[in-house]
């Protein structure tokens, strides 16, 4: 067995046990269910010398699970809430991080 299929076997237990239900619509295209794993951390920021709190909503997924590569402006929902991807960092193992910013 290879590194990759041995990688991709980890990522793919880790969703089912750690994952959340996720709508995923690509721009375009037809809606798909898939599992990721979702967090809404707060961050500090400082805007013009003034620290801020902010949430940086983000989600970990395979990207084995997806017709596509995610691009920009493909739709997430996560809980009813709306999701934009704004940046998907792949990590070079098979998954992806999906930046998101809620609609």
């Amino acid at each position: 067995m290879d590194w990759s299929t041995l990688s991709d076997g980890v990522l793919s237990r880790a969703l089912n046990t750690f994952g959340t239900p996720v709508s995923y619509t690509p721009n375009g295209g037809d809606e798909i269910q898939i599992s990721g794993v979702f967090s809404n951390a707060h961050i500090l920021v400082e805007v013009g010398g003034v620290p801020q709190s902010m949430t940086a909503p983000t989600l970990g997924i395979r990207l084995a699970d997806l017709p596509a590569k995610p691009t920009k402006d493909d739709q997430i929902t996560i809980k009813g809430l709306n999701y934009r991807i704004t940046d998907s960092q792949e990590d070079g193992e098979g998954g992806t991080t999906l930046i998101l910013n809620q609609v």
